[in-house]
């Protein structure tokens, strides 16, 4: 399960990142959603939006894959916006890239450590 759950997590953030620096704007996830809503939305509202739904489930029926999926893109989503406000810059520049790296590596190696 760490496993899957940690291949998702990966592929999420990559596709996040994929898709911030190939699609213009309106096509992107929160880009759709800003044209939509009018809302400022950054990813990790979205992340926090489907971790908060999804985790009182995980906890009340128990973790199937689909929950598992849901989770690490969401966790994925919502790290990777992290970086950001850490680096105070804006996305997707050098040093908030590096961050985003570094902070993914501590969380990989923090769910193996606890595989162990």
């Amino acid at each position: 399960m760490v496993t899957l759950f940690l291949i998702i997590f990966i592929l999420a953030a990559i596709l996040a990142r994929i898709s911030v620096l190939i699609l213009p704007r309106p096509f992107t996830m929160t880009g759709f959603i800003r044209k939509k809503t009018s809302l400022y939305v950054h990813h990790i509202y979205i992340g926090l939006i489907i971790v908060v739904i999804v985790l009182p489930i995980a906890i009340v029926r128990g973790f199937s894959t689909a929950i598992l999926v849901l989770l690490a893109i969401g966790l994925s989503l919502s790290l990777d916006e992290l970086s950001a406000w850490i680096t105070k810059s804006k996305y997707p520049e050098r040093k908030e890239f590096i961050a985003t790296v570094i902070l993914y590596a501590i969380f990989i190696l923090y769910m193996l450590a606890l595989k162990i």
